[in-house]
């Protein structure tokens, strides 16, 4: 099985898959593969992967491969050691920001568009640079996810800011009480809400308390739960913060 074609095609599906889920192990902790065959069972082992890889094909390995996605590094019996190459990392990135992932794709169009209210674009600037961080070469750089959380949280303190200032509903709290600030302003729109839309904004609050925790672990380093964040915990920051800003900002008092 040859590993080394340069014919760059579509994937299909489930080497999409495959591909996917290497180039994220791979983000989150630098360093080769190995691919474990058995007589039994195929592996792949990864510092980033949190356990072996099982659920892949071995024949759509090959077909990554085959495109020039990844190499051979070197083979020792049953044990091949084998790393993604710049061509399969540039297909990977360059895929999903074009959409290949459909809701990804979606939210990166929704935050082309401008806000509804230019009081919006500060906080959304200041969100800019933790996804360009997000997609950036890291190198030996362990902090950086720290800084991804850190950007999301004043973005969020931002967005919470102008969210008051929207509605004219400015609040004596803290910046970094986002929650009860954004909840003071639904609280109000409430009485001229109706119900289905009350009940919806309830649960868009709580979701803008999961995040704001998302972020504030990330911010952290995952140290109070004692798990450490990765690549996928930033990518869900990036992304979570961009979607519960944005639905916020279309909201008017409506009947």
């Amino acid at each position: 099985m040859s590993w080394f074609g340069r014919t760059v095609a579509e994937l299909r599906r489930p080497q999409w898959d495959l591909l996917n889920t290497l180039c994220e192990a791979q983000a989150a902790t630098p360093g080769d593969f190995r691919l474990i065959s058995t007589a039994q069972q195929s592996f792949i082992r990864h510092p980033g992967l949190k356990s072996p890889l099982t659920e892949f094909a071995v024949s759509d390995l090959g077909e990554v491969g085959s495109k020039g996605f990844t190499r051979i590094e070197a083979k020792n019996g049953s044990s091949t050691r084998f790393a993604i190459t710049n061509e399969g990392w540039e297909y990977w990135k360059s895929h999903r920001e074009t959409g290949l992932d459909r809701v990804e794709g979606e939210i990166r169009r929704l935050l082309t568009a401008e806000p509804p209210d230019p009081i919006y674009v500060p906080a959304f600037e200041r969100w800019a640079p933790a996804d360009a961080l997000l997609w950036s070469d890291h190198g030996d750089d362990e902090r950086w996810p720290t800084q991804v959380g850190h950007i999301c949280r004043e973005a969020m303190q931002d967005f919470a800011d102008a969210f008051t200032q929207h509605h004219k509903q400015p609040s004596t709290l803290e910046r970094t009480k986002t929650i009860p600030r954004i909840r003071g302003v639904l609280d109000t729109l409430a009485s001229e809400m109706s119900d289905t839309y009350v009940r919806f904004y309830a649960a868009l609050l709580n979701y803008w308390g999961t995040v704001n925790d998302l972020v504030q672990r990330l911010e952290h380093g995952g140290t109070k739960e004692g798990e450490p964040v990765s690549w996928r915990d930033a990518r869900a920051v990036v992304t979570q913060t961009a979607v519960v800003m944005s639905e916020l900002s279309v909201i008017e008092p409506r009947n």
